[in-house]
């Protein structure tokens, strides 16, 4: 599992490299943040634990009568601290309403609940701050992450930025 976390991070970075120098953004969110989880299980590892994340915009949509911005998505984002770890890849919808958006998602993870590794269905509902604007803005981001198994369920705070 390992392996595939440090091939999956090197393929992001490779993504974002190029991006970064791009006038228009190409869709991508990195972001990197603390996880806290909501289980005391889960907390005898640590009440914090270190997180990072990145979004692949799939495509924009438009609604009739709706004239805040609305995307579809794919989010990645790891966490894991002593003998648990969660690593969601998820379906999102985004809606924007000025510097301010929400996302929904749902989608399975890798887990590890330091009794078995498994892919288990996740989710997991975010509100976010877009803080500066220009080629790359950077936001703020509060996510709550939901997975099957109860123990890897909490909440997430990240910084992030759009490339």
């Amino acid at each position: 599992m390992n392996k595939r976390i440090v091939a999956l991070t090197l393929v992001a970075a490779a993504l974002a490299v190029p991006a970064l120098a791009q006038d228009k953004p190409v869709g991508i969110s990195v972001r990197i943040g603390l996880f806290a989880p909501s289980d005391a299980a889960a907390r005898g590892a640590g009440q914090s634990w270190l997180a990072v994340g990145a979004d692949f915009k799939l495509r924009d949509l438009s609604f009739r009568g709706r004239h805040s911005p609305s995307e579809i998505g794919i989010s990645m984002d790891y966490a894991s601290k002593g003998g648990f770890r969660t690593l969601p890849v998820l379906l999102n919808y985004t809606s924007h309403m000025g510097e301010t958006y929400f996302t929904l998602g749902a989608g399975f993870a890798f887990s590890n609940d330091s009794t078995s590794d498994s892919t288990r269905f996740a989710y997991q509902g975010a509100l976010g701050y877009d803080f500066q604007r220009g080629n790359n803005p950077l936001f703020v981001e509060v996510k709550y992450l939901g997975n099957e198994r109860a123990v890897l369920n909490g909440f997430a705070i990240f910084l992030g930025a759009r490339l």
